[in-house]
């Protein structure tokens, strides 16, 4: 009688490598969807951002932002958490010298394969920065529609 453990080896072999593929394409798929969500998070900031400043004469806060009813509540923190991100923005006021402005970044709160990358919205531009590595800035590559 023939023995089958070579096959039943290689068999195990090939349906774990698939498993593996399998497995890092999941977690990759879902740090793309969490990434797809942080876009729309931050295309709703700047069109809330544009709104308030075109109402008041200003950039406003998280908290303006939702109690104005530009934003809704979720982002009502001084640093909103959603979708696995932190969300920070800096108001600059009117001044002498230089006109409103905001900044805002989403950062990823997880590391690792399911970190994600960094993002970065300004009043300067529609334009969203991005880096793999480090919180984003105005100076990053920015993603294309």
């Amino acid at each position: 009688m023939r023995s089958f453990k070579p096959l039943l080896i290689v068999v195990f072999f090939v349906a774990f490598a698939g498993c593996q593929k399998y497995t890092s394409g999941l977690v990759q798929t879902a740090g793309r969807a969490d990434e797809a969500v942080v876009l729309s998070n931050l295309r709703s900031i700047m069109t809330a951002e544009n709104a308030y400043n075109l109402s008041n004469g200003s950039y406003g806060t998280f908290e303006q932002l939702t109690n104005g009813g530009f934003l809704d509540a979720r982002f009502k923190s001084e640093r909103p958490s959603l979708s696995q991100y932190s969300y920070t923005m800096t108001v600059t006021e009117k001044s002498a010298d230089a006109t409103t402005s905001y900044r805002c970044n989403a950062d990823p709160e997880r590391t690792g394969d399911r970190g994600g990358r960094h993002y970065y919205v300004d009043s300067t531009s529609n334009d969203i920065h991005v880096n793999a590595t480090q919180p984003a800035s105005a100076t990053d590559e920015t993603i294309k529609p």
